[in-house]
């Protein structure tokens, strides 16, 4: 994210711009915020008193992930898939900004036998199990630091046949 900040070139001009990443700034919603720099104190090159805004800019923070979920199978064999994420990973095609997700980083909430649970998926099914697939959490790292998680709504049932 490009900021401007109360420096002031070698002519004494214009105001330099930096580029901020990381926990720099933080946002708390997805909406509009107002940003108001200010001076640091009183000794700064703009010469303005300690606390006299700088200047203001208007940020809309947008999501532009592109998160897609295709059903692929309405039942998958239960002989060959043992699990419920083995059985989802067969019957849904999940991307992210056109591309597959890696499974590993993966959490699914779903419904089997009337309880609702929300974990790796690890869980046996047998041929003849419904499972309702509510959502797929999938954690994606960025930087080696910050982690998003991005929540595909699935909302179908999936059979595991013979």
């Amino acid at each position: 994210i490009p900021v401007a900040f109360n420096t002031v070139d070698a002519t004494g001009g214009a105001i330099a711009t930096k580029h901020v990443t990381g926990t720099a700034i933080s946002f708390v919603d997805l909406t509009s915020y107002l940003v108001t720099a200010k001076a640091k104190n009183a000794t700064n090159p703009t010469g303005r008193s300690t606390g006299v805004p700088i200047g203001t800019v208007t940020l809309e923070v947008k999501d532009s992930s592109k998160l897609e979920v295709k059903r692929d199978k309405a039942s998958v064999s239960a002989a060959s898939f043992g699990t419920v994420k083995e059985a989802v990973k067969e019957a849904f095609k999940v991307k992210l900004n056109d591309s597959d997700i890696n499974w590993d980083h993966t959490e699914i909430e779903y419904t089997l036998g009337g309880a609702k649970v929300t974990d790796e998926g690890d869980t046996v099914v047998v041929a003849g199990n419904s499972v309702y697939i509510s959502k797929i959490f999938f954690e994606k790292t960025y930087d080696d630091t910050t982690v998003i998680t991005y929540t595909f709504n699935v909302n179908q049932s999936l059979t595991l046949s013979r």
